[in-house]
């Protein structure tokens, strides 16, 4: 997807920073990507964040073919994008998309969690949500809450970790 974006002079700088990343399949079924599009209308209000559209200007993106937003400028970084069909180059895993958002904690990273949330509520092992969080119950707590509180999803998240190509991988599993 290529989005516009603010002219040079005006663009936040993307330092290294806090991120949160999804692995997942590169193509989501389309009745399950519709309830789970239904799920971020009613909850992204919710979070109280003014979101934006891909580049910090206008308006998100929520609709049955693409999810993708970012905080409004200045408080913006990272573009969160979650198109029904991947668009990235794809890894040899067994979830072979990836995809990653620098969010360094601004108030749109709630909004990214939650969607994560929903994706993964949505897709369950088709989709591998975490983050920089050295403790990732105690990170997601706000969204897993909210999920909670506005979807009536479970609290019932835990952290599954396990070694591949060397590298520890942890991610959230919804207890179901």
């Amino acid at each position: 997807m290529t989005a516009s974006r603010p002219p040079a002079a005006t663009r936040k700088a993307n330092p290294m920073g806090y991120t949160n990343h999804c692995y997942r399949v590169l193509v989501f079924d389309r009745k399950k990507y519709r309830a789970a599009v239904s799920d971020l209308k009613k909850i992204l209000p919710e979070t109280g964040v003014d979101l934006a559209g891909c580049d910090g200007t206008g308006r998100p993106t929520v609709n049955d073919n693409d999810v993708c937003f970012n905080g409004r400028y200045p408080q913006h970084c990272e573009t969160f994008s979650m198109p029904r069909v991947f668009d990235g180059r794809a890894r040899p895993r067994t979830l072979p998309g990836f995809t990653f958002s620098k969010t360094h904690r601004l108030p749109y990273d709630l909004a990214v969690k939650v969607s994560l949330l929903v994706f993964k509520r949505h897709f369950s092992d088709e989709v591998e949500i975490g983050s920089d969080d050295q403790d990732l119950l105690a990170g997601w707590s706000a969204a897993i809450e909210l999920t909670h509180l506005v979807l009536d999803y479970p609290k019932a998240w835990s952290v599954e970790e396990w070694t591949e190509d060397g590298l520890t991988h942890r991610h959230l599993v919804l207890a179901l």
